[in-house]
C-alpha cells in the first residue's frame, strides 16, 4: 500500500485500523509532507507503527494523536497520547527486551542523519518527537 498510495494515504489507513483495534481514539494531522524517498516512507511508517504499537501494550490512553510535518529539510513525527506515562529516562537508558520498540525507532531515525525524543512523566501521557532529514525530494513517483 505504502508503494501504490503514498505515506500519508497509508498512515492514514494505518491510524483508522488502529482505532477499531484498539478502541484508542487517533487523529492523524500532516503538513507540507512532500513525496519522499522510498526509504525515508518505509522509516516514518514503520516508526508510526511501531510507536502506534507501544501506545496499545503500554500506553493504556484513550486517544493518540499523529502529526507529520516537514520544515527545513526535516520531516517531523509526533505520536502523542494522553495514556499513563513513564519514566522516559529510565525506559531509555534500559537495556532490556522491553524497551526493543524505542530502540527500534532510534535506530531508524538515526539510519537518516535523525534524532529522537521522548517526553513523558507518569499519569502525563507520552510524546514522541522523530526528526528525519530530507536531502533528495522527488516531484513523482517512479
Amino acid at each position: 500500500m505504502l508503494d501504490d498510495a503514498g505515506l500519508v494515504p497509508t498512515l492514514g489507513w494505518l491510524a483508522r485500523r488502529f482505532e477499531v483495534e484498539h478502541g484508542i481514539a487517533t487523529t492523524l494531522t500532516t503538513a507540507n509532507v512532500p513525496v519522499l524517498p522510498r526509504d525515508v516512507e518505509l522509516a516514518l511508517y514503520r516508526i508510526v507503527q511501531e510507536g502506534l504499537t507501544n501506545v496499545a501494550r503500554h500506553a493504556r490512553a484513550r486517544s493518540v494523536r499523529i502529526d507529520l510535518r516537514a520544515e527545513s529539510g526535516m520531516v517531523i513525527c509526533t505520536i502523542h497520547d494522553d495514556g499513563q506515562g513513564f519514566d522516559a529516562n529510565q525506559v531509555l537508558n534500559n537495556t532490556a527486551a522491553s524497551t526493543l520498540g524505542l530502540r527500534g525507532i532510534r535506530e531508524r531515525v538515526g539510519q537518516f542523519d535523525g534524532h529522537l525524543t521522548v517526553e513523558s512523566a507518569p499519569q502525563r501521557g507520552t510524546a514522541l518527537h522523530a526528526s528525519i532529514r530530507v536531502t533528495q525530494r522527488r516531484t513523482r513517483r517512479g
